[in-house]
């Protein structure tokens, strides 16, 4: 049970940091 918790959660988290690169360089794009 735990593993599968651990894996949603590290897959959430690549998939925050994609977001975030996305908003991140579009940011740059505008300035």
């Amino acid at each position: 049970m735990t593993q599968v918790f651990a894996k949603s959660g590290a897959m959430a988290a690549a998939q925050a940091e994609k977001e975030i690169d996305v908003l991140v360089s579009s940011r740059r794009k505008q300035d």
